[in-house]
């Protein structure tokens, strides 16, 4: 099997253009510059013991009401000061839906092997080397453009040296990277089956943004990669239990994604 994902690796590789490593790095970077020069808050959502949202200021303050609603405004400073670097999270669904087609060749059904008795293993196989090549290039751009960011927030405030917790971003940036490679895997999953055309892709795009406004008035963490990045790159502290949850939420994503492909595929080929 190893020797399947590495000889599938070079057969993708040789597929994509060295211009898409340079385009998601112009993107990232364009990221950087607008988290610098942005508003106080992208999208946010506070609810009674929650505030969750994509705040790329770590020098927001809160009103007196907020405050109080809040509990701590030097708590909320702190907090806010190690997720803020992870802002820019609220676009990489959206990059990722788009960029991933650019590391798949083709459809799971156009390839040689697409028909054979083994194709269950190769498929496995070629969705493996993808998603490699798709999170080296994605992944690797987010956490470092998120680590940049940190860094310059560090050198930029003043009273960092009261707000500064390494170990806290580091946690949600672990967490981050978690949720956005299970979207990744999702997303190289849903374009291997059904191709990069308007509907599987336009589909992605509009789960992200109905799961964002549905969580603006839901209480409780959903199940989905955009809720759980609001609860990531949101101020309130998150419980162990709760990291847990996001763990297996991204496992449990990542299954259904690939078992209603899986199973839309089947019904497809049985009566088309």
């Amino acid at each position: 099997m190893a020797r399947q994902i590495k000889r599938f690796l070079h057969s993708e590789l040789k597929h994509v253009s060295k211009w898409t490593y340079v385009l998601i790095l112009a993107i990232y970077a364009c990221m950087v510059i607008l988290q610098l020069n942005s508003f106080p808050m992208w999208f946010c959502s506070l609810r009674e013991g929650s505030f969750l949202g994509f705040f790329p200021d770590p020098t927001l303050k809160l009103s007196a009401e907020d405050a109080l609603l809040f509990g701590n405004a030097e708590v909320f400073r702190g907090l806010l000061f190690n997720v803020a670097p992870l802002a820019h999270a609220l676009f990489f669904l959206f990059i990722a839906a788009c960029i991933v087609p650019r590391f798949v060749s083709s459809g799971f059904v156009e390839e040689p092997w697409g028909l054979s008795e083994a194709r269950g293993g190769k498929r496995a196989c070629v969705t493996v080397a993808r998603t490699v090549l798709s999170s080296f290039a994605l992944l690797g751009a987010f956490v470092l453009s998120s680590v940049v960011l940190y860094c310059l927030n560090c050198a930029i405030v003043l009273d960092a040296q009261q707000c500064f917790n390494l170990n806290m971003f580091c946690d949600r940036l672990l967490l981050a990277s978690a949720v956005c490679l299970a979207y990744v895997v999702s997303c190289v999953i849903v374009v291997s089956y059904f191709g990069s055309g308007f509907g599987p892709i336009g589909m992605l795009l509009l789960v992200n943004v109905v799961t964002i406004y549905i969580q603006v008035g839901a209480n409780s963490m959903l199940p989905f990669p955009s809720s759980m990045l609001m609860w990531i790159c949101g101020v309130t502290p998150l419980e162990d239990s709760q990291c847990t949850s996001i763990l297996i939420d991204c496992l449990i994503n990542v299954t259904s994604v690939l078992a209603i492909c899986f199973t839309v595929d089947q019904l497809r080929s049985r009566f088309l």
